[in-house]
């Protein structure tokens, strides 16, 4: 069954195994049209995750899809904690996959997204499978986002402890 309008999408993540896991979900589903991929710090540091997209773009077939590399610190600058104890040093169980012969664009995520949400007016679904910092500097910068972006599906972490693998999380 092919959905005759797949919703827009942009998705927000921190590819770890987590991530790896839904991004391909999304990218074999008839019922998204991925227009870009954002990254931020979380799993593993931002340059790691934006490899990691890059590889599961690859991987995947979906080396069409553009990829921006965002916020490698918190919304008020501190030094992140990451989670390779759980996710490996790489963010994908140390598997040795091999390096993304395709690049992510220059422009920061940030400024990607508010592009893309203002060329897609009211017809972008935000989805943040990692931190929230991206979205969050996203508005501060234009804060019409709030109005312009259909909706926002959040893969949420765990309110009490032991909760994720953070104490942030």
């Amino acid at each position: 069954m092919t959905i005759m309008n797949p919703r827009k999408t942009i998705i927000d993540c921190d590819p770890g195994i987590d991530d790896a896991a839904a991004l391909f979900m999304a990218l074999s589903s008839d019922r998204l049209d991925v227009v870009a991929l954002t990254t931020v710090f979380g799993n593993v540091g931002v340059d790691q995750t934006t490899i990691n997209a890059l590889k599961i773009l690859e991987v995947s077939g979906s080396e069409h899809i553009p990829v921006y590399k965002g916020a490698g610190r918190t919304f008020d600058f501190k030094n992140p904690a990451d989670a390779k104890h759980v996710h490996g040093n790489d963010g994908l169980g140390d598997a040795s996959i091999p390096e993304p012969s395709i690049t992510h664009k220059a422009k920061h995520a940030v400024n990607a997204t508010v592009d893309i949400v203002n060329d897609y007016e009211g017809k972008i679904t935000y989805i943040a499978l990692g931190r929230l910092t991206n979205l969050a500097l996203a508005i501060s910068l234009d804060p019409n986002l709030v109005e312009l972006i259909s909706e926002v599906v959040v893969m949420g972490g765990a309110i009490h402890q032991p909760g994720n693998a953070t104490p942030v999380s």
